[in-house]
């Protein structure tokens, strides 16, 4: 999320960030040309940075 904060000056929008990262951390048990074409994993990813804060609220720190 706070790459794609800063997406005036790095380019790294939320879509970009996705697209480089989706198919790592959401890879098909099986890989096949059709899955490997899908942007499902992107748009997934993407969901998840754009709406990081309502996904993760802050919680606040541990008491011990």
């Amino acid at each position: 999320r706070r790459v794609a904060d800063h997406a005036s000056v790095n380019l790294m929008t939320p879509t970009n960030i996705a697209l480089v990262l989706g198919p790592t951390l959401v890879r098909p048990r099986v890989e096949t040309p059709e899955t490997l074409l899908r942007r499902s994993d992107a748009r997934f990813v993407e969901m998840l940075i754009t709406h990081y804060d309502e996904l993760f609220p802050k919680r606040p720190p541990l008491q011990y």
